[in-house]
């Protein structure tokens, strides 16, 4: 995830390993938003069917990502 949003490993590690919300600023939640998107993740609002949360998009399992080392 490092490699795909040029954030350095401790910001990625430190964004891992924290509980409940994560402190990072806007514009490196923004890379990692974006990140996640291009690799299949949707971001769910709360709405009536459930609350918030991610799961892959349509179509996502069809897509091949090589992962970043």
């Amino acid at each position: 995830m490092a490699a795909r949003t040029n954030l350095s490993l401790k910001t990625i590690r430190r964004a891992e390993s924290e509980r409940g919300p994560v402190k990072l600023t806007r514009a490196n939640t923004e890379l990692l938003i974006s990140a996640l998107e291009a690799l299949g993740v949707q971001f769910l609002d709360e709405d009536k069917n459930g609350g918030v949360g991610v799961r892959f998009a349509v179509n996502a399992s069809r897509k091949r990502h090589p992962v970043a080392k």
